[in-house]
């Protein structure tokens, strides 16, 4: 606990598993990358940890389901300031899904999930009560529902220029 980890520029193609009181700092040109079911998750363990700096994140999903960050635990609380992050690909894919019912703040230059087959770009669980996300970036893309905040999701989405639903793969579909 307590400790920080530093991430030097490059592509890294790896999982990030958070831990109860870690920090992680990403240097500039920092792109985390991979065909995982997920990119950044808490495993379903209820950590405390902050990711802050210019980490981009280009996931890929050609088979089953990806989410680029998977909060699962309903007690984890994370504090992320990243670049973009970014889910390409031909199967179900979400940028943000977060089960937790703790504070979540995640702040992104562009949030984008652009595959064949796309889930919601950003899903706030509606069963877990007390939830507490606020996001904050420039754009939200999506194919599907941009946003999703199920019913008892207490979310505040801040996003500074557009909402866009660019090439939807179903009809009468809404951005949020």
């Amino acid at each position: 606990t307590n400790d920080l980890i530093v991430i030097r520029p490059g592509t890294y193609d790896e999982k990030i598993i958070l831990k109860d009181g870690v920090k992680i700092y990403a240097y500039p040109n920092v792109t985390f990358v991979g065909s995982y079911d997920t990119i950044i998750t808490d495993d379903n363990v209820g950590v405390n940890a902050e990711i802050y700096g210019y980490m981009d994140i280009n996931a890929t999903c050609n088979s089953g389901t990806t989410n680029a960050i998977y909060i699962q635990n309903t007690g984890t609380t994370l504090n992320m300031e990243c670049g973009d992050i970014i889910v390409t690909g031909t199967s179900n894919s979400r940028c943000i899904f977060n089960f937790s019912n703790q504070e979540v703040k995640i702040k992104a230059k562009d949030i984008n999930s652009f595959t064949d087959n796309s889930s919601e770009t950003i899903r706030l669980q509606g069963n877990v009560s007390g939830n507490s996300t606020t996001i904050e970036c420039h754009n939200v893309i999506g194919r599907s529902t941009c946003i999703l905040i199920n019913s008892l999701s207490n979310g505040n989405i801040k996003v500074l220029n557009d909402i866009i639903l660019k090439d939807a793969t179903m009809g009468n579909q809404s951005a949020i």
